[in-house]
């Protein structure tokens, strides 16, 4: 046996009998010595360097360790330790928290005690979604229609050379009309390109020297979030009005969480994750599967360790007096995929680990231990944070708010979510829509450019598993969702009577 063998044997055998240790995080740093690298452009944390898919066939092992969450002093079962103080009348803060990268499965609304604690706490104290379509797999997209409200096609933002048109009001925009000063602070320029950062009244966005771990990334946002309430908060005082998106990164590729940088177990034989990409990770993966697995466990941790951020931001604002009369949510922009559909990371397709999102509503007017399992879109997100803040929704607004269904009104309406992914570099195209049918099913529809197809019944089969295009039992199904998926019109209809508590409460 040769010392690469031997190497291999002895990770695989820690893997299975000792596990992961725990990520020991703690509270994210404060900004003293710890600011962001250089003003330099970073790398583009979504070029995915002609990332290839990787065969259907390839097995997914299930991850043979389960990471503690850590989150000193703070731990799972305690009371949370901000509060929202009492619902107000008129909201005067919404913010909106974006996760980069952030897969369904790490957030369960009805099993809390996963390796993200401190926000499962939140959403159990408020509303938590259990079935959310981000518009694509990538974050420009997303980002954009958790912005605007709207579908891909309106807002027009699916590569990194669109911009917005000028016509298509972004949530700065409509807040600003109602007396609300913007903020953005993101850890990812694909979140500020295309003219979203030109939108806020203030940007604090981080720009990294290439090279730069991603473990750097969300203590960066916190250090400008620091300098933006030092120069804000004392303005705003207890009248003023804000909207803050913040945008973290850490669950983002390379997989570096910085404990296990620190520890050395961001090396596994060979392959370092802290410097070698996807593609290397997928080659790896041909050979030694458990790679996977261990880079499944190093993202976990990496959302732990974006978990105690959110958690040190709204203490921040909690401490300056911003959190008070504040509705929040938290979200992402895309999922990650681990092979579960024969693909890894995201842009690479729209199967349910890169398309599906956690999302969780906390703070003002949110009905406490709501939990929504409808079929929902990350279009949803601004109509429906408008909504709990009692201000009206633009008529062209193309999401619905989730106020209804939050107060169990008409929660199994009729639906659609539409997301597709263009990519160019890697000559890929899909158009997607998951839909309620008639009987009240719901089923994903996955249109490939090469004329493939899938159909899955996103009810009973959520990690889409079985394909049932061109199957007899699907055919009702699979003939309406490709009428509607060729509909260029979207059909919000049966919505529109529903959204509202801003227009009930007389709005503005």
């Amino acid at each position: 046996m040769n010392g690469r063998e031997a190497a291999w044997k002895l990770v695989i055998l820690t893997l299975v009998l000792g596990g992961c240790p725990d990520t020991g995080t703690g509270r994210p740093p404060g900004t003293s010595g710890d600011g962001p690298g250089g003003e330099g452009d970073e790398p583009d944390p979504d070029d995915d360097g002609g990332l290839s898919n990787v065969d259907k066939d390839t097995p997914r092992l299930e991850a043979p360790f389960g990471l503690p969450p850590g989150g000193d002093p703070w731990t799972p079962g305690e009371e949370v330790p901000v509060t929202p103080g009492e619902d107000p009348e008129e909201v005067r803060g919404i913010v909106l928290l974006v996760v980069d990268t952030l897969r369904r499965d790490v957030l369960d609304c009805d099993a809390p005690g996963g390796v993200m604690p401190y926000t499962e706490s939140l959403a159990t104290a408020g509303a938590c979604v259990e079935t959310v379509k981000s518009s694509s797999s990538w974050t420009s997209t997303g980002t954009a229609t958790l912005l605007s409200g709207v579908n891909n096609d309106t807002h027009g933002i699916r590569e990194s050379t669109d911009t917005l048109p000028a016509d298509v009001l972004l949530a700065p925009d409509i807040l600003r009309e109602h007396g609300y000063t913007s903020v953005q602070i993101s850890a990812n320029r694909a979140a500020t390109g295309g003219g979203i950062s030109a939108r806020f009244d203030h940007d604090y966005n981080v720009r990294f020297e290439p090279g730069t771990p991603t473990g750097e990334y969300d203590p960066a946002v916190l250090d400008f979030h620091r300098e933006m309430l030092d120069a804000l908060a004392p303005s705003l005082g207890s009248e003023g009005r804000f909207f803050i998106h913040y945008q973290l990164f850490s669950p983002h590729w390379e997989y570096c969480p910085p404990a296990a940088e620190a520890e050395g177990r961001t090396v596994l034989g060979d392959f370092d994750f802290c410097v070698d990409g996807a593609n290397e990770i997928v080659g790896a993966s041909g050979t030694f599967p458990e790679v996977i697995d261990y880079s499944f466990g190093l993202y976990q941790e990496e959302c732990s360790f974006s978990d105690d951020h959110v958690r040190a931001i709204l203490e921040d604002l909690d401490e300056a007096g911003l959190l008070g009369g504040t509705v929040i949510a938290i979200t992402s922009d895309h999922g990650e995929e681990f092979l579960e559909n024969g693909q890894y990371g995201h842009r690479s397709g729209l199967h349910w680990a890169q398309s599906d999102i956690p999302l969780v509503f906390w703070g003002s007017n949110v009905p406490e231990g709501a939990v929504l399992k409808g079929l929902f879109s990350g279009a949803d997100v601004l109509p429906t944070l408008l909504d709990l803040a009692g201000l009206p929704i633009p008529e062209g607004m193309e999401g619905r708010s989730l106020m209804p269904p939050m107060e169990g009104v008409e929660e199994g309406a009729p639906y659609r979510a539409l997301f597709d992914l263009y990519n160019a570099d890697m000559g890929v195209r899909v158009d997607a829509i998951t839909a309620t049918v008639s009987d009240g099913s719901a089923w994903t529809l996955l249109a490939h450019e090469d004329d493939a197809w899938e159909l899955y019944r996103a009810d009973l089969d959520p990690m889409e598993t079985a394909d049932l295009y061109g199957q007899p039992e699907a055919a009702e199904a699979q003939a309406f969702l490709e009428a509607e998926l060729a509909s260029p019109v979207p059909r919000y209809s049966d919505w529109r009577s529903l959204r509202g508590v801003g227009a009930r409460r007389g709005g503005e």
